[in-house]
């Protein structure tokens, strides 16, 4: 078990990778995840969590809108 023994201590959950830093001591022991959080220090580097990967945009260029076919001949346009 690892309490809380000053201000300005920084833990990290090893889980879910939380960072708190202590303002007050109140004593006990900081839980997240259902497990002790770590004390980190200087020399341990924080752990990465993997970026969600991007979905490439299709490289093919949209196919081009079809026009309108002309109206036969005796009927009127029909506008919108």
């Amino acid at each position: 078990m690892v309490a809380v023994k000053e201000a300005g201590e920084k833990y990290r959950c090893n889980i879910c990778g939380n960072e708190v830093e202590v303002t007050k001591v109140g004593g006990g022991e900081l839980v997240c995840c259902g497990q002790p959080m770590q004390l980190i220090t200087e020399a341990a580097p924080a752990p990465e969590t993997p970026a969600p990967e991007a979905e490439e945009a299709p490289s093919e260029e949209p196919a081009p809108e079809k026009p309108a076919p002309a109206p036969s001949e005796g009927e009127k346009p029909t506008t919108f």
